[in-house]
């Protein structure tokens, strides 16, 4: 009988400590599992980890300026990469910039679209290949404006005090009506070379025995014969097709290629011409404001086109230019 009741009693004690086995084990997995929910995310090693955006601000132009941080092991240069589309940066839709050092841990990125989510990573070029970082997504503000420029300041106002069309801080004579060809100042009046004539070649950039000034007399024949040919060119001294208005005073120069016998007409739209008479040139050329009758060459009615014309010794007309009375 006593034999039977020390086996009973430790059978007792074995399902007692097989019990007492079972709960630790059950606590045991417990804690194992509570461990688990509380271990640090894997890094990213070797590429960037811990990338954020710090900040964003409104640009004057309406758009965002954003700030990027990361921590970087140094293993290569790095590019940043943004999207508008989370579609693991396929080729052509995604924008990058860099490089930028291995050691830099931050990057600004201007001009982005407000109210959009992007997508932005860190891509390392090691020299294992590329490691980019976790991808992370982010809004961009959306209460950016577009600020405008403001307008610039009117333009400075200048005097015309003679009336003549040029402004006063362009004007050399700003007291006296004048024209474009002189600087603002009236037809400089020279000793003329055809009795008492007036002249002006030399204000207008041409003195007698050289050739005809460009801006008045642009194209001229080619004498490649000897003696040459009788050559000449004619014109206003505001320029060719210019305007006068009614009123107002015409000098009228010409210049020829040798001495020669020649005349001057201006035609009107009505069909009347002003003449200058027979003029015995020396070769240099000259101006002349006085008509026919020595009166001065005031332009009148009728408005219009006006044709002036240069003849040679022989009658031919050897250069005509066109102006315009209003």
């Amino acid at each position: 009988m006593r034999h039977k009741l020390i086996i009973f009693s430790l059978v007792l004690l074995a399902i007692a400590a097989g019990a007492a086995f079972s709960r630790g084990a059950g606590t045991a997995l417990a804690y194992s599992s509570h461990s688990d929910r509380q271990e640090k995310p894997v890094l990213n090693y070797p590429s960037a980890d811990y990338v954020n955006v710090v900040s964003q601000q409104c640009l004057p132009d309406g758009t965002v300026l954003i700030n990027i941080n990361w921590q970087t092991y140094n293993f290569g240069y790095q590019w940043i990469d943004l999207s508008l589309s989370n579609n693991g940066y396929v080729f052509g839709t995604f924008v990058g910039i860099g490089p930028v050092a291995p050691s830099a841990t931050s990057q600004p990125w201007g001009g982005l679209l407000p109210g959009y989510t992007h997508y932005l990573r860190v891509n390392t070029l090691t020299q294992y290949g590329w490691y980019p970082s976790q991808v992370i997504s982010f809004y961009t503000r959306n209460d950016c404006y577009y600020a405008p420029p403001p307008p610039p300041p009117p333009p400075p106002v200048y005097f015309d005090s003679d009336g003549d069309g040029i402004p006063n801080n362009q004007d050399a004579c700003p007291n006296q009506y004048g024209y474009a060809a002189y600087n603002g100042c009236p037809v400089p009046q020279y000793p003329g070379n055809n009795g008492g004539q007036t002249g002006n070649m030399c204000a207008a950039g041409w003195c007698p025995g050289q050739p005809a000034p460009t801006q008045f007399c642009p194209s001229m024949p080619q004498i490649l014969i000897y003696p040459p040919p009788a050559a000449g060119c004619v014109w206003v001294t505001k320029g060719s097709n210019a305007t006068y208005y009614v009123g107002e005073q015409v000098t009228v120069c010409w210049w020829v290629n040798q001495a020669m016998s020649m005349r001057i007409d201006t035609q009107r739209p009505n069909g009347t011409t002003n003449v200058v008479p027979q003029i015995g040139d020396d070769g240099r050329g000259g101006c002349v404001n006085t008509d026919a009758n020595n009166q001065p060459m005031i332009t009148g009615q009728p408005t219009g086109l006006r044709t002036t014309r240069l003849y040679g010794p022989t009658g031919q007309i050897l250069s005509t230019m066109t102006w315009y009375v209003q």
